[in-house]
């Protein structure tokens, strides 16, 4: 997990196009298995970095959606708490005049 974190997405794809540019060299030369893998690998790199970002972006909006959740919760109590203040008023003066 630890290797995963220190992966950024820049990192990912400059490696990725160092690939490339070795296969360049080559002259047109097919690609060995290990620079299949290779590229394959740092692919996979670049999707993980991506799908970390994603996470990470997830997770920021939703402790803003939790913050508002709150905010709205207290506004809906002290909502509630207003009209029950003013029914108990309403009882307790109906209860004065009857």
């Amino acid at each position: 997990m630890q290797l995963l974190n220190g992966i950024s997405p820049i990192d990912a794809a400059n490696s990725r196009s160092m690939l490339k540019r070795s296969s360049f060299v080559n002259h047109g030369s097919e690609l060995s298995m290990a620079e299949t893998q290779s590229d394959r690998e740092m692919e996979y790199l670049q999707q993980i970095a991506e799908l970390k970002s994603k996470l990470h972006q997830m997770l920021d909006e939703r402790e803003c959606l939790k913050k508002r959740n709150v905010s709205l919760e207290r506004q809906l109590n002290a909502i509630y708490n207003k009209e029950e203040e003013e029914r108990i008023r309403r009882e307790e003066a109906a209860k004065e005049d009857g």
